[in-house]
C-alpha cells in the first residue's frame, strides 16, 4: 500500500486540506501520514478539531526553533530541513502533498525533493508575477512548482501559468477545496450569532503590504460607514495582528468583533451584502458565495483576477469611487461555482492522487 505524507503548518492550509484529508482517509488503498509543523501555534487537539478528526488521531509534529541569528522565515526553513532529516520523516513515504504557498509548504517540499520523494502541490499555479507582493508567498509557490511532480490547479488560468513556465509534472484543473469546506459548513446546523446585522458589509484587513497605510484604509472605511447616504451596517472582523488592533479607535460607525470561528464566519459571509477585504482566502470564499467584493490590493500583483464581481481598490483614496461603482454592479447570474468548482474538488483530487501513486 502506498503511503502519502500530508504536511501543513498554518490555519489556511488546514482549512483547505480538511476536505481532501477526509476524502483520502475514507479510501482503503492508501495510507495517510499527517505532519503538523507549528508555523501557527496550535495544540494537536486543536489541529484534530479543525480537521474534524478524532482527538486520538496520530499526527506527527515538527518544532520550529526560533533562531535570533536569522528571521522567522529562515527559522522555519532551517527547523523543517533539520527535523525532517533527524526524525526520518520521509521513511517509507511514496509522495508528499503540500498546499498553497506558505513557508511551511516550501520547506517541506524542498526537504521532500532532497529525499527524492515526489512532491504533489495542491492549489498550484497561483501567480502575481511579483516576488515582493505577496512576500514571501510568490517565491514559495514558484519554487514549489519547479520541484513538483503533480500540480492540482484551482482554475485553468493557473494551469496555463504552469504550461507557460514549462515546469515538469502532470497538471490538472480540480477547483478549490475551500469550496468543499464551505458546502459542508452550510449544510450543517450551527449556533448563529444573533448580533450580526443582516445584509451587512463584512470587512477584513490584515495584509503585510497594507500595514503602513492601515490608518488611511480604516479612515476610508469609516467615511463610507458614516455617510448619510449609506444604507449598510459595516462589521469589521478583527485580525489578531497588533498592527490591526492599534488602529481600531478610528472606527466610530463601523462595528467590530473579535476573530470568529470558521463556521460562524462562513455563515456571516453567506448572508452579507458585500465584502471589503485584502485577503485572498476571503476573496475565494466570497466569490464562491457570489458576493460583491471590493479587494484592497493592486490588480497587477493579485493572483486571483478572474472574477467579474471583484473590484480592485489599489489605495484608500479610491475606495469611495469603487464603492459607488459596486453599487451599480449587477451580480453575475452565472452559477456561483463557475470559477473555483462545484464544491467537489476533493473527490477529483483523490482520484488523481491515487492514479499518480499507482503509476510507479
Amino acid at each position: 500500500m502506498k503511503k502519502l505524507l500530508i504536511a501543513f503548518g498554518t490555519r489556511p492550509e488546514i482549512i483547505k486540506l480538511k476536505p481532501l484529508i477526509c476524502e483520502l482517509r475514507e479510501r482503503n488503498n492508501l495510507e495517510i501520514k499527517l505532519l503538523y509543523v507549528g508555523q501557527h501555534s496550535y495544540t494537536i487537539e486543536n489541529v484534530c478539531e479543525m480537521l474534524d478528526l478524532p482527538s486520538t488521531t496520530t499526527i506527527e509534529t515538527l518544532k520550529i526553533e526560533e533562531n535570533s541569528a536569522c528571521g522567522r522565515l529562515d527559522s522555519i526553513v532551517v527547523s523543517i530541513l533539520t527535523e525532517c532529516a533527524s526524525k526520518h520523516i520521509f521513511e517509507d513515504v511514496h509522495a508528499t502533498l503540500v498546499q498553497g504557498d506558505t513557508t511551511t509548504a516550501f520547506a517541506i517540499a524542498l526537504a521532500s525533493f532532497h529525499a527524492s520523494i515526489p512532491v504533489l502541490h495542491l492549489e498550484a499555479g497561483m501567480r502575481s508575477e511579483d516576488n515582493h507582493e505577496p512576500f514571501p508567498e510568490e517565491f514559495n509557490r514558484r519554487s514549489i512548482s519547479v520541484i513538483s511532480s503533480l500540480h492540482l490547479c484551482p482554475t485553468s488560468v493557473q494551469a496555463s501559468n504552469l504550461l507557460g513556465e514549462r515546469v515538469n509534472g502532470e497538471k490538472y484543473v480540480v477547483g478549490n477545496t475551500v469550496c468543499d469546506d464551505i458546502c459542508q459548513i452550510l449544510f450543517k446546523e450551527v449556533e448563529r450569532r444573533q448580533d450580526f446585522p443582516e445584509n451587512c458589509v463584512v470587512v477584513t484587513l490584515h495584509r503585510r503590504e497594507n500595514r503602513k497605510s492601515f490608518p488611511e484604509w480604516f479612515q476610508a472605511i469609516e467615511s463610507l460607514a458614516s455617510s448619510p447616504d449609506c444604507q449598510h451596517d459595516f462589521l469589521f472582523v478583527i485580525h489578531n495582528s497588533p498592527e490591526v488592533r492599534q488602529h481600531l479607535h478610528i472606527f466610530k460607525n463601523v462595528k467590530t468583533c473579535e476573530p470568529l470561528e470558521r463556521e460562524q464566519f462562513i455563515h456571516l459571509l453567506n448572508k452579507c451584502e458585500r465584502v471589503i477585504t485584502d485577503s485572498g482566502g476571503v476573496q475565494e470564499e466570497a466569490v464562491f458565495l457570489n458576493k460583491k467584493i471590493l479587494l484592497c490590493r493592486k490588480l497587477a500583483s493579485s493572483e486571483r483576477r478572474e472574477d467579474e464581481n471583484t473590484i480592485f481598490v489599489e489605495n484608500p483614496k479610491e475606495l469611495e469611487k469603487k464603492w459607488n461603482l459596486a453599487n451599480n454592479l449587477l451580480l453575475s447570474h452565472r452559477s456561483h461555482n463557475y470559477i473555483y468548482g462545484d464544491g467537489q474538488s476533493s473527490p477529483k483530487c483523490a482520484i488523481i492522487i491515487e492514479k499518480f501513486l499507482n503509476s510507479f
